[in-house]
């Protein structure tokens, strides 16, 4: 009997820890949840007091709708302000000093010999910025990089290209990767 006795203690002991780790989970779980829900119940605040904190107009609800924006500008201070930000933005002379082994002017080339329905928006941008018709700024430096344009048009060979920048051992798509894992 006294065995019995034993045994049904250390079972009941046994249940009750048992017992005591899965309410201690399921504790855990609850104050979670509920700190969740009262992070959700923060942001959902937060959001209606952002959202709400300037009451719509009907003339700002009507240029929304049109497209109309409060702080635009008219299109002469448009081509102003990017003719300026061109000019100081790109300067080729600059390029050309950190280019020793002429792979932007080779990359100029090969896009250049490039049929332009193969050209991405990208490439025909740089094409368009070296156009004659473009004005952002003249230098030295830019008419270097119209001269690669000009030999990758008249050749309208990649090869032509490779044989005028030996240096560069790279292609245009090596470089546009190049270039844009540092944007």
């Amino acid at each position: 009997m006294r065995f019995a006795i034993i045994g049904f203690l250390v079972l009941v002991m046994g249940a009750a820890v048992k017992a005591h780790i899965h309410f201690i989970r399921l504790a855990l779980l609850a104050a979670m949840g509920l700190a969740g829900m009262w992070m959700m119940h923060k942001l959902a605040q937060d959001w209606h007091k952002i959202s709400s904190s300037r009451p719509a107009k009907p003339a700002a609800m009507a240029g929304k709708l049109l497209g109309l924006w409060k702080r635009s500008l008219p299109d002469e201070h448009v081509d102003a302000y990017v003719e300026e930000s061109l000019t100081d933005f790109y300067k080729f002379d600059e390029i050309l000093r950190q280019d020793r082994s002429t792979c932007a002017r080779k990359m100029i080339c090969q896009i250049a010999a490039t049929p332009e329905n193969q050209l991405n928006q990208v490439e025909k941008n740089l094409l368009k910025l070296l156009s004659p018709t473009e004005h952002f700024g003249e230098n030295v430096a830019k008419n270097i990089f119209r001269k690669a344009m000009d030999l990758g048009r008249s050749k309208k060979d990649v090869k032509a290209c490779h044989a005028e920048y030996k240096k560069c051992r790279f292609n245009t798509r090596q470089m546009f990767k190049l270039f844009t894992s540092f944007m």
